[in-house]
């Protein structure tokens, strides 16, 4: 789910999601390329010089190869920044899913359905989509991490609070 809210067009309505939006991309437009595909795939494969078609294995040393560059290219972002509020388990979704959703007005929509019908988006549009791409990813990555060292530190200060100093588990007396 977190790294879902990422992609703009998951949070997307519009031609549902975009599946219903045939597009080129690369002189390739075969009935079945959208621009849903467009975001999920062929931006990504694009961006780590991926074929169209790889197989699942030969996605597994490009997506470790990406993940290093784009941590080594951005570093940490401040994780404090970062919503953790497990308390209130949509709070932090429904912010990053209304930022992403701000992408669809801003960029992958801009220029309007026609527009992305009638041109290929392999190109310019590609060049301006791929940064975005690996921003989300790298949000994706460091707020999914944020997000499980929240749940542990719930989780052991829960733990915490049922045991004893030692481990031994309190009565229902001593509680």
């Amino acid at each position: 789910m977190v790294s879902d809210l990422h992609q703009p067009l998951h949070v997307e309505a519009k031609c549902r999601g975009g599946n219903d939006l045939h597009v080129c991309f690369d002189n390739r437009c075969p009935e079945t390329k959208n621009l849903h595909s467009v975001w999920d795939t062929d931006i990504p494969h694009k961006i780590n010089g991926l074929k169209d078609k790889p197989k699942h294995n030969d996605e597994k040393k490009p997506a470790l190869k990406w993940a290093e560059k784009l941590f080594q290219s951005h570093g940490l972002r401040p994780l404090q920044a970062e919503c953790t509020d497990t308390k209130r388990p949509l709070k932090c979704p429904m912010i990053w899913g209304t930022e992403t959703n701000r992408l669809n007005c801003d960029f992958v929509f801009k220029n309007g359905i026609e527009w992305l019908k009638n041109n290929d988006l392999g190109g310019e549009y590609y060049d301006e989509a791929a940064p975005i791409v690996q921003a989300q990813i790298l949000k994706a990555g460091i707020r999914l991490a944020v997000w499980l060292n929240a749940l542990a530190t719930d989780r052991a200060s829960s733990r915490e609070s049922r045991h004893g100093q030692y481990g031994k588990m309190r009565t229902q007396k001593q509680l």
